[in-house]
């Protein structure tokens, strides 16, 4: 059963994304904001210390990627965008200026679908969020019990945040959360994951949950929230964990992440969200 992901990488047209919710912004003002330099530069970060380096590191290597990026995008950044999939032949980068995300995957997905004659899996993921190691292996085994039209979740993992120029990685779960979220298709009903809110969908279609396996690391930062959320975010979820420097949470921290990420470190994931280039998160 073929395996295929979808990525949005700073791609201007209308989408769930905060900077498409501006009231009143003109085209030119979005692309401008955008492709603020100092953005840009935290979504590479993100991107290339984050979120590639668990792609690579899949156990099941039989998966496609789509990362779907603006046509728009100034040439420097397609360059380096284009660099840092280079050594994934797993990843297809692909380029559209459609406003409707769904529009701008549709062509591309029917091409690598044609012909298909069995299930397959489609899965969404942020740039800015990293996989478990044995994502993919998961959901393949998950949808070889499942119906078509069935949605799969993952919801178990871990949230990285800064606060006060502490790193912290917490313990998390969330039902249906984007990271992951995936649909089993027929090969003549292909339904894009981007296509259904992922907080609503399960009301809808059946749906196949699989809490046990660590599968993502949701990383909080400014380019993905404002300053107030972050700070009200940071606050709850800390307020939930009050054994953090405890021995026995910190060991149980580190096994559970080396189980799930075995190609990096609780001190790279660290240093990661204390570097980045947008500071506002710390």
């Amino acid at each position: 059963m073929q395996v295929f992901g979808y990525i949005r990488f700073s791609y201007l047209g209308r989408s769930d994304a905060r900077l498409s919710r501006v009231p009143g912004a003109t085209q030119a003002e979005y692309f401008q904001r955008l492709f603020d330099p100092l953005r840009m530069e935290t979504r590479f970060h993100f991107f290339e210390k984050i979120c590639l380096p668990s792609i690579k590191a899949q156990s099941d290597q039989e998966f496609t990627i789509l990362v779907m990026a603006s046509q728009d995008m100034p040439q420097p950044y397609k360059t380096r965008l284009a660099a840092a999939v280079a050594d994934i032949p797993q990843i297809r980068l692909c380029y559209s200026d459609v406003p409707n995300i769904l529009h701008a995957f549709r062509p591309i997905v029917k091409e690598l679908t044609e012909g298909m004659v069995e299930n397959s899996i489609h899965f969404r993921m942020d740039d800015d969020d990293a996989i478990g190691a044995g994502l993919i292996g998961d959901l393949r085994r998950m949808a070889q019990h499942a119906e078509p039209g069935t949605l799969l979740s993952l919801p178990r993992g871990f949230h990285l945040f800064a606060h006060q120029g502490r790193p912290y990685l917490l313990p998390k779960i969330e039902a249906f959360i984007a990271i992951g979220f995936a649909f089993v298709n027929a090969p003549d009903n292909i339904r894009n994951p981007y296509a259904s809110a992922h907080q609503k969908a399960f009301h809808r279609v059946p749906s196949m949950m699989e809490p046990r396996p660590h599968s993502y690391i949701h990383v909080a930062h400014s380019a993905a929230d404002t300053r107030d959320m972050h700070a009200k975010r940071v606050a709850r979820l800390l307020k939930n964990v009050p054994d953090y420097d405890t021995a026995a949470f910190q060991d149980q921290l580190r096994a559970d992440f080396a189980a799930a990420f075995p190609h990096s470190s609780l001190e790279e994931v660290f240093s990661t969200i204390q570097s980045v280039p947008d500071a506002i998160s710390q």
